[in-house]
C-alpha cells in the first residue's frame, strides 16, 4: 500500500523475485505469515525482541501506512491481504527488466 500512496505503483515484496540485471534471485520465505502469527511464535519460544534503532523508524511511512490498514481492517476484515493479493497479481514487475 505505501508503494501505491507513494509512488503511484501497484507493488509489493514479492515471495520469489528473480532480479534479472543483478543474476540473484531474492526469497522471502515468511512472506505469507502474519505478522501477528510471528510475534505469537517469538513469544511462545522467548526469542528477544530488537527494537528498531532507526531514529525515524516508529514514525516512518511505512509505519503510517501500516496503521492506516489497521484502521481500513476494521471496516474491511481482509483489506490486509486483499492488497496484498492485488499487488501480487496486478502489480509492477520492474525487478524482471533487465
Amino acid at each position: 500500500m505505501l508503494n501505491l500512496l507513494h509512488k503511484a505503483e501497484f507493488s509489493a515484496n514479492l515471495p520469489k523475485v528473480p532480479m534479472i540485471h543483478f543474476g540473484v534471485t531474492i526469497i522471502r520465505p515468511l512472506i505469507y505469515v502474519s505478522e501477528k502469527e510471528i510475534i505469537e511464535f517469538a513469544k511462545r519460544y522467548e526469542f528477544q525482541r530488537i527494537t528498531c534503532q532507526c531514529p525515524v523508524g516508529q514514525d516512518s511511512k511505512r509505519k503510517v501506512a501500516d496503521r492506516l490498514i489497521d484502521t481500513l481492517e476494521q471496516h474491511f476484515p481482509n483489506a490486509r491481504s486483499n492488497l496484498f493479493k492485488a499487488a501480487k497479481n496486478y502489480g509492477s514487475n520492474k525487478a524482471l527488466s533487465p
